[in-house]
């Protein structure tokens, strides 16, 4: 049965999370069927099998099997502090009752600090300031504010909220534009990676961009360490990731043989993307019958932002095509697209679902077949 915290927790309010870093789920607890409309994954109309809501904390919300310390829509977990770090207190839908200055993510463990009300977009020199002065201030008690990276940002994305991209509950200072990160492209000294939320006009649905460094843009500051993937290559041609409890095939879906060699990469519409994914279980792919498409934040965590043409490390990815991938994540403000990534550059968007893309399969990770790599 769900809990979320409630205000007799007070006694807890300056203790630090000490939840063990993981990604968070997308907020899509929908599944897109026939006709065009979400529906509840288990709905007769929704005959692709496999897409994002039916997986992961959103999936164990509607179940009413989460356990929560917080509050927030689908599957995240947020706590709201008052500018002493103290938590305010959740009504019966966990949403906050008091003004509140930060947000606790308790399944990241990242801290978010809102911006004021009249903040307006900055530059990089007044970027660069205002960390300093939050660091000085320690708000929420906290004082090792820095910039966001660009997973950061993408983990408090909600791509089940159609109008904001976000919970706005919690995360009270969204906003139309793009939001700045601590990320440069590589070998540029000038493009800084930035996230667009839909902010309340429903054009911005979790994309990523490069712009100038100067620019103005807007800030949203952030504390703690959001871990990167453990990743490891077994000897069943898959990528561990411990960190996030996900295996992957190392070859993109078509490919096959040692160092992924052979083959030939598929090329596929959301659609029959998922019919793959069908075809694969159905002849227990590398001894499995459980693959599915990642969801976007489960792709994305793949990206290696050090790396370009392709952004991923291919000693563990080899012949990864540096273009875009499907997830399994549609598009809430327009169900006739889905989330994609690229790994040319690293960036998300969202695309039509008639268009071609490529597919990597990630399956969940269970530690017992990993002990004797």
């Amino acid at each position: 049965m769900e809990k979320s915290w409630r205000s007799g927790l007070l006694a807890l309010s300056f203790l630090p999370c000490l939840c063990a870093a993981a990604l968070n789920d997308t907020g899509q607890a929908r599944c897109y069927g026939n006709d065009g409309r979400m529906l509840a994954c288990d709905d007769p109309m929704v005959t692709l099998a496999g897409q994002d809501g039916v997986y992961g904390r959103d999936a164990a919300r509607n179940r009413d099997a989460l356990h929560r310390h917080g509050g927030g829509e689908a599957g995240f977990d947020f706590v709201a502090l008052d500018f002493r770090g103290a938590p305010v207190p959740l009504d019966d839908q966990g949403k906050p009752t008091e003004a509140h200055r930060c947000v606790r993510d308790q399944v990241t463990g990242l801290l978010w600090l809102l911006a004021s009300p009249d903040s307006a977009d900055m530059d990089e020199e007044e970027a660069a300031e205002a960390v300093r002065a939050a660091q000085g201030s320690g708000p929420c008690g906290v004082s090792d504010w820095r910039l966001p990276s660009l997973p950061d940002l993408l983990s408090v994305s909600d791509l089940g909220n159609a109008v904001a991209g976000i919970d706005t509950s919690f995360f009270i200072d969204a906003r139309r534009g793009w939001f700045r990160s601590a990320d440069r492209l590589p070998g540029s000294s000038v493009l800084v990676r930035v996230f667009g939320y839909q902010g309340r006009s429903m054009d911005q649905s979790a994309k990523s961009f490069a712009l100038p460094a100067s620019n103005r843009m807007l800030l949203r500051l952030v504390s703690g360490s959001n871990a990167a993937p453990a990743l490891r290559a077994s000897r069943y041609g898959t990528v561990v990731d411990h960190e996030n409890g996900l295996e992957w095939d190392a070859c993109i879906h078509g490919r096959h043989g040692a160092g992924c060699r052979f083959g030939r990469s598929l090329h596929l519409d959301w659609p029959a993307a998922f019919s793959a994914v069908a075809h694969a279980n159905a002849r227990a792919y590398k001894g499995h019958r459980d693959w599915r498409l990642p969801n976007l934040k489960e792709l994305y965590a793949i990206v290696d932002q050090s790396r370009l043409r392709p952004a991923i490390d291919e000693a563990l990815f080899p012949y990864t095509e540096p273009d875009w991938y499907w997830s399994s994540s549609s598009r809430a403000a327009y169900l006739g697209g889905a989330h994609t990534v690229d790994f040319n550059v690293g960036q998300v968007r969202y695309d039509n679902k008639p268009e071609s893309h490529f597919l990597r399969l990630v399956r969940s990770y269970r530690v017992s077949r990993e002990k004797s790599p």
